[in-house]
């Protein structure tokens, strides 16, 4: 994965961008995404995409983005 500390302009924020590589079942990756979500209400989906070997195949190879925010000091 690809981790990133990014102040925010306003000075009051930091932003922790995660990058990850996943293989999952479609359904399932969406599933892990939302419960994420859920669990932890300073995270946000920043972008995504996911790729199929071919039509019709159950995993797919995605990328997911996300980003925890973060009171500065």
């Amino acid at each position: 994965g690809e981790y990133r500390l990014i102040d925010e302009a306003s000075g009051r924020w930091q932003r922790y961008q995660i990058t990850l590589p996943a293989q999952a079942g479609d359904m399932s990756l969406r599933l892990w995404m939302a419960e994420a979500l859920t669990r932890w209400p300073t995270l946000s989906l920043d972008d995504w995409s996911a790729t199929r070997d071919r039509a019709g195949q159950e995993l797919v190879q995605a990328r997911v983005r996300w980003s925890f925010y973060l009171r500065s000091h």
